[in-house]
């Protein structure tokens, strides 16, 4: 899967990933945030805890983090709060 088969999909589903604190393609250390971004050719899914610490779970090309963090955003949108 690739970053625009990615996007695709939460198009078609309607998935609003700030409601559920996902980032696509950037960092950010806001708390609580689910992400991934590239740099340099690699790339990296992190999370954010509640102090704002920085985690990578997981790195490596496009089509393996891409299917891994389509995995992640499904668990964190069927969470129940």
């Amino acid at each position: 899967m690739t970053k625009t088969e990615l996007i695709e999909f939460i198009n078609s589903e309607g998935i609003d990933l700030s409601r559920y604190g996902i980032v696509l393609g950037s960092k950010s250390n806001t708390p609580y945030t689910l992400g991934c971004y590239e740099e340099n050719g690699m790339w990296y899914i992190y999370d954010v805890g509640e102090r704002q610490n920085f985690g990578i779970i997981k790195n490596g090309n496009e089509e393996e983090i891409m299917k891994h963090f389509y995995y992640k955003i499904l668990g964190r949108i069927n969470e129940p709060y």
